[in-house]
């Protein structure tokens, strides 16, 4: 039995939801209630235009009560939404972090729910993350390897997720270590990398995805150039080509950089001029303890995100929605009791604006 459907039928036993037509508890108990578990992945339709656009028509596609589910992308044909899944375990039963991405391993669940597929299984001590789909023959890019040893990859799987083309390794300088590979095409593929003598500074890099050949266009950090004042700590994570091509989103911090310092925010670098680049989260101003993460594009002039705020007694995270030029920020009205983190824009077959994010169910404990 399909898990999601036990566990709503689990919960009408435990919780005597209502089988009338229309009561709001029934619908509360099907959209959210009775399905979500500890960590979830939430498919919602809203309208970004809106001036608070909020969620509606919540569907609940994937639980589990000790595996976080992040790095959510959707299909080239929109069946399937490909993520990484965390199996390691702290002593209260949640996913643990400590140990960064080890043992983790890409999953694809069908867009309803309805069934969930391996990938790319866990390889023990190893990690396998950051899936990415490109093109439209379910080609796919990802992370791989041993902490400290990490490569990116690609594959392809046919229409029911059972693979293909194993995973081929891309040629990237061996004075890169890389990480949050993404590629829009075979020959233009972005991600970030440590690469001084340190192993202390991350930048981001642009290349040809094609394996077989010397990398094209490596264009290499942008944090050595006179006018950006930054120490050895800066980090830049999660660098997205725009769909066009033409731009990179990406997140930076500089925490001890003293008067240049700051948390995460999202910055835009032209691809034809990787030293103009534009901070666009500058309402955020130098605080450190409040974030904007995880960028993606709607389309080429509009970004979706997440802000996680440190401020208060809670670790709060929300979605959010901006121009690429910073104008027009507001976030996204999801449910309640959740914090929200990765966050993926798609359009359905008829045209419609959804998302897939990763809830985090906050006053549920963890499987024991």
């Amino acid at each position: 039995m399909n898990k999601i459907l036990y566990a709503f039928l689990l919960c009408l036993l435990l919780h005597g939801c209502s089988g009338s037509s229309g009561s709001d508890d029934q619908n509360n108990c099907m959209k959210l209630d009775c399905l979500a578990s500890k960590y979830n992945l939430f498919v919602v339709d809203v309208d970004l235009n809106q001036a608070s656009p909020e969620a509606t028509n919540i569907s609940v596609i994937a639980t589990s009560d000790f595996q976080d589910m992040t790095h959510p992308r959707v299909s080239p044909d929109k069946n399937w939404v490909a993520y990484t899944t965390y199996n390691v375990t702290n002593a209260e039963g949640c996913a643990s972090y400590d140990s960064g991405y080890v043992d983790t391993e890409i999953m694809a669940t069908r867009i309803d729910g309805s069934e969930t597929r391996s990938i790319i299984p866990v390889t023990s001590g190893e990690l396998n993350t950051n899936s990415y789909w490109y093109g439209n023959d379910y080609e796919f890019t990802f992370l791989s390897g041993a902490p400290g040893s990490t490569n990116v990859y690609r594959a392809q799987t046919d229409g029911d997720m059972n693979l293909i083309a194993f995973p081929t390794q891309v040629t990237i300088p061996a004075t890169i270590m890389p990480y949050d590979p993404q590629a829009i095409s075979d020959v233009q593929i972005v991600y970030s990398g440590l690469y001084n003598s340190m192993g202390m500074v991350k930048s981001v890099f642009f290349q040809s995805l094609n394996p077989h050949s010397t990398p094209v266009g490596l264009t290499l950090g942008r944090d050595s150039a006179d006018n950006i004042l930054y120490n050895d700590d800066i980090m830049e994570n999660d660098p997205k080509l725009s769909p066009d091509g033409t731009h990179v989103a990406l997140m930076r911090m500089a925490p001890n950089s003293g008067v240049n310092g700051f948390g995460w925010r999202i910055f835009i670098v032209p691809i034809d001029s990787p030293l103009s680049e534009e901070n666009i989260s500058t309402s955020l101003g130098d605080s450190l303890l409040n974030n904007d993460v995880l960028p993606e594009w709607v389309d080429n002039s509009t970004l979706v995100f997440a802000n996680i705020d440190l401020s208060g007694t809670l670790n709060t995270r929300t979605i959010h929605v901006m121009q690429s030029d910073g104008s027009g920020r507001k976030q996204v009205i999801l449910p309640d009791g959740y914090r929200y983190g990765d966050v993926y824009p798609f359009r359905d077959s008829q045209g419609n604006q959804k998302l897939v994010v990763s809830a985090e169910k906050i006053d549920m404990v963890c499987a024991p």
